[in-house]
């Protein structure tokens, strides 16, 4: 028990009751009895007072330094697809020396003449994390919110007569006078019972109002768009940005054959390594995935809101009754969840309907 509660594994609960409720928006904490939200294998609480997801403490502080980097070039005024065409990998060795290469070198180059991150750079990252005193997160907390997240829930529509029920969802983000929406869907070649399957394709619009546009009058008729706002720090902002970098990260630009998309602002189409499932890998997945990292108000994985809502008669004989989700996966389940943490959690979310 380490000096602290004493733990019953034949029952799997602790003892007495833990003294800390760490998010009470998430009734998973008022299980006083139980160990990390009950998800050990997924969760640990090294301090005892908030639990954090389990990942190799070596990568981690490889992303961090990453993710700097990153920031320094986007905010020098490099452009987003120079970044993506050059990005630059941080590796930690095993004598504790931080080195960062670009993939523009050769492996000889790398080899004999690696890149160095500025000392400055790591001085930089170490001087902030000890002089502060604080965890990451409480450091974001005290950030002002220069950023906003835009969860975007397409709602079901009719084209020739025939109801598309299942939705779709994108993520967005603006940041000073910056906007992207990543938007991930099956975009070439479909294949699989009900084209359950197809060639993962992310579009990468610059523009939040076109990409709203686009969808409302391009799809048929009856669509509607909510757009569900979250203000969120600078640092979680470039976070954001640098995971959809990395799953373009050394893919090539894809140009569609069939839609002219450039009255919307032309959006950069990236076919990425892992295909479209409509239930394991489609537009939810990737996009909470994302919003999970742009905010910790968003967790895929709540369970209460895995319903399969509006998937075709077709989708349930194929996917819903053999294949597990791995989170969130259909749009209405996003938009019932994002609905019920506005009116019940108290999320500091505001929605915006556009027809």
């Amino acid at each position: 028990h380490m000096n602290g509660r004493i733990y019953d594994p034949q029952i799997g609960r602790f003892l007495s009751a833990d003294t800390i409720i760490q998010a009470p928006a998430d009734l998973q904490f008022y299980n006083r009895y139980s160990y990390v939200r009950n998800n050990p294998l997924r969760y640990t609480d090294p301090t005892g007072y908030e639990s954090e997801e389990r990942q190799y403490l070596t990568r981690k502080r490889e992303k961090e330094i990453e993710r700097e980097i990153f920031r320094q070039r986007f905010e020098s005024g490099e452009g987003l697809r120079s970044i993506l065409a050059d990005p630059v990998t941080v590796r930690i060795t095993s004598s504790g020396a931080d080195s960062s290469s670009s993939s523009s070198k050769t492996p000889d180059e790398d080899s004999s003449d690696t890149e160095k991150v500025s000392d400055e750079l790591i001085d930089e990252v170490n001087i902030n994390e000890s002089a502060s005193g604080t965890s990451s997160k409480e450091t974001q907390k005290a950030d002002s919110l220069n950023g906003t997240m835009h969860l975007l829930v397409g709602g079901p529509y009719t084209d020739s007569g025939i109801t598309r029920r299942a939705g779709h969802f994108a993520l967005g983000l603006s940041i000073g006078d910056r906007e992207y929406v990543w938007d991930f869907g099956r975009y070439a070649d479909v294949w699989g019972s009900g084209g359950s399957k197809g060639d993962g394709i992310l579009r990468v619009w610059p523009n939040i109002e076109k990409y709203i546009e686009y969808q409302s009058t391009q799809l048929g008729e009856g669509r509607q768009t909510s757009n569900y706002q979250l203000g969120i720090t600078e640092e979680d902002a470039h976070a954001l940005i640098s995971f959809f970098a990395d799953k373009t990260s050394g893919t090539s630009p894809y140009k569609d054959p069939v839609r002219d998309l450039a009255p919307w602002g032309d959006p950069d189409h990236f076919k990425l390594p892992s295909d479209y499932d409509a239930v394991k890998n489609n537009c939810c997945t990737l996009g909470l995935e994302g919003a999970s990292i742009g905010s910790s108000l968003i967790d895929p994985s709540r369970r209460q809101f895995i319903n399969g809502s509006g998937m075709e008669s077709i989708e349930v004989l194929s996917q819903g009754l053999f294949v597990e989700p791995n989170g969130i996966f259909m749009p209405l389940d996003v938009q019932l969840m994002l609905d019920y943490m506005i009116k019940f959690e108290a999320a500091p979310m505001t929605k915006t309907v556009y027809p």
